[in-house]
């Protein structure tokens, strides 16, 4: 039967199964627990080793740093309690090797995102506005209860964003820049912490001129020999941000030439030229470019419309006379039975409708001669003379709201321009030859 000492040793070195480490802390402490219960004898130890010098010895060797016990309680309990405990414990442990010790923190791994996909949306031109768009959903494993998207625009050169929202709108500062547009993707609602956020950056190229958009350019007028006819610009262009000034500049060319026989820079938005006996055997084509001028003018483009006249592009049926087309050759919309139109006009209006102008009643479209002598006389200052009028054509209505600002901002996609005669917003002529 093996002797006590060795029971209690042995015992504790199968229950200390927890490394290294832990059995060598295991050896010190039941040898503690042997020496002071009596169950070390003293031919268990080495050769000249005190009782005190071995506990103390296994205590520093299983710490590292500092003994189990007390020196004072080691004495206490061994049998030698005179013996120089602390040099003997240095000279015994010199030649010890030191215990490794597992510091490394053991963390769980968080879910990250992948996949997915973000572009920049819009024209990179100043005065435009930039969308970030989520072209394809970003995922994680487990699936989260929710994802957030949160942005940040940056201009080149700063370090604080210009905006925190999904769109933007460029400005002047940002002319001859890139923008870059930082997304960090996040988990939401219930364990949004086990997941890590993703940050994605997304650059634009170098922010371009503003350039002006929209506007309608058309003639008006007869087109004969000494008539004069008059190139308008009837919808004002789109220019952002709002610059200090524009001017005009208009072009005439006669025919296919490349050279212009009349050219005009003004700040007026129409242009009166007569039409010669030679022009009068052909055409005439102008063009107009807005350009912006004043303060940082260099950073807006231009922009320039066309259009053409000739005989054969009149908008007045040869051998009729104004305010007696008769109703035979007009046409109706469907929500009115009062209205009259040239057929390509009431077309044209029933487009506009499906598209979202509001169905209402007209103020005013064809009229007979009689109805614009009658009108000429309650409104002397307004209305134009009988036989002069674009509603004797057909070609003309009067609008209320809400429909006369629908078709201030779409009408001249459907050929229905505004601002023809200067005072009457609620006036409209449609101009079906001459496309803008």
């Amino acid at each position: 039967m093996e002797p006590a000492w060795y029971q209690v040793f042995t015992g504790g070195m199968r229950f200390a199964r927890v490394g290294r480490a832990g059995r060598v802390g295991a050896i010190a402490v039941i040898a503690v627990a042997t020496l002071v219960t009596g169950a070390l004898p003293a031919d268990a130890l080495p050769a000249g080793t005190a009782p005190s010098l071995a506990i103390e010895s296994i205590a520093v060797h299983a710490s590292g740093r500092m003994p189990l016990v007390e020196p004072a309680s080691v004495a206490r309990v061994g049998r030698n309690p005179a013996a120089p405990l602390r040099s003997a414990v240095s000279s015994h442990t010199a030649n010890l090797p030191a215990l490794p010790r597992n510091t490394t923190a053991h963390k769980a791994t968080k879910a990250r995102f992948t996949g997915g996909k973000i572009v920049i949306k819009g024209t990179q031109r100043v005065g435009r506005t930039l969308t970030a768009s989520i072209a394809k959903e970003y995922r994680a494993k487990p699936a989260p209860a929710g994802i957030s998207y949160t942005y940040r625009w940056y201009r080149a050169g700063q370090k604080k964003a210009v905006s925190k929202k999904p769109t933007y709108t460029l400005k002047m500062a940002d002319f001859g820049k890139t923008v870059t547009l930082k997304v960090t993707v996040k988990a939401t609602g219930k364990g949004k912490k086990a997941y890590e956020p993703r940050v994605l950056k997304v650059a634009t190229a170098t922010i371009g001129k503003a350039k002006p958009t929209g506007g309608a350019l058309i003639i008006t007028g007869k087109y004969q020999k000494d008539m004069p006819i008059t190139a308008r610009i009837t919808t004002p262009f789109d220019i952002s941000p709002s610059p200090a000034a524009t001017e005009y500049t208009y072009r005439w060319y006669q025919g296919k030439s490349a050279t212009p026989f009349a050219e005009k820079t003004t700040t007026s938005t129409r242009m009166r030229q007569v039409v010669t006996e030679k022009q009068e055997k052909s055409s005439i084509r102008v063009t107009v470019t807005v350009r912006v001028t004043g303060k940082r003018a260099d950073r807006y483009a231009t922009r320039t419309l066309e259009a053409t006249a000739s005989q054969k592009l009149s908008y007045v049926w040869p051998g009729l006379r104004n305010g007696r087309v008769g109703t035979k050759r007009l046409c109706q919309v469907s929500w009115s039975t009062i209205a009259w139109f040239q057929c390509d006009g009431a077309r044209a209006l029933e487009r506009a409708a499906k598209a979202g102008m509001p169905r209402e009643e007209f103020t005013s479209t064809y009229r007979t001669l009689a109805q614009q002598v009658l009108v000429k006389q309650q409104l002397p200052l307004w209305a134009a003379d009988p036989g002069r009028s674009m509603h004797g054509w057909g070609l003309a209505l009067d609008a209320a709201e809400p429909m006369r600002a629908w078709l201030q901002k779409h009408g001249a996609e459907y050929r229905w321009y505004p601002n023809i005669v200067p005072g009457e917003p609620w006036h409209f002529e449609y101009h079906p030859y001459n496309p803008w």
